[in-house]
């Protein structure tokens, strides 16, 4: 804050924060109290896009300002954490962003990432739950570890991961390929037996 000796720490202005998210190319996302109004929602997308950030990193998770959000700044990313919500009602509503914690089975994140929506993992504050969102395939995590999930190696651990993946894919193919040789090579084995010459010997008289 202002007035305050150097080094000391404050809450950013909201500005300040918009100018740090244009700066650093990142995300932003919006996830406010459904007590607020829509007047509110205005004049903070108006703050928004004087930002000058791209819209399309801009995600809006409440209910409140949605429907004022899709009409006025269509290039704003619609988001939501109500998996009670079918596939076919997300899409109605445009959601193309998914963004809930672990509560979640796993079925729940492939069937959304199957519909092309996509994944985002919030209260990733750990080593290990950074590695298994990075084998799920998410495409973000929300941290409040930031000074820890910068030194780790998840981007050794996905190489692992897609290599397992290919490994068993190519086990399997040379499984099906081995197989299919076999089947021919039987076929091709029963088939000569069964056109092998046939010798008659005749009885003399």
């Amino acid at each position: 804050g202002e007035g305050e000796g150097e080094g000391a720490l404050g809450i950013p202005r909201f500005s300040e924060y918009l100018e740090v998210a244009v700066s650093s190319d990142r995300e932003v996302s919006f996830d406010l109290q459904d007590t607020f109004e829509e007047a509110f929602v205005e004049k903070l997308m108006q703050q928004v896009v004087e930002s000058g950030i791209d819209l399309r990193k801009v995600w809006w998770v409440p209910d409140v300002g949605k429907e004022l959000v899709l009409a006025r700044y269509p290039r704003v990313r619609q988001a939501t954490k109500l998996r009670e919500t079918p596939l076919h009602k997300m899409a109605e509503r445009r959601i193309q962003v998914f963004n809930d914690d672990w509560s979640q089975p796993v079925e729940t994140w492939r069937d959304l990432k199957a519909a092309n929506i996509s994944l985002s993992l919030f209260w990733v504050n750990s080593a290990v739950m950074l590695d298994y969102a990075w084998c799920l395939g998410v495409d973000s995590v929300t941290t409040d570890a930031c000074y820890k999930q910068q030194v780790h190696s998840h981007n050794q651990l996905f190489e692992v991961c897609r290599g397992l993946r290919e490994h068993f894919f190519l086990v399997g193919c040379c499984v099906f390929l081995v197989s299919l040789l076999l089947t021919i090579l039987l076929c091709h084995g029963t088939a000569s037996e069964d056109t092998s010459p046939v010798s008659l010997n005749a009885k003399s008289h």
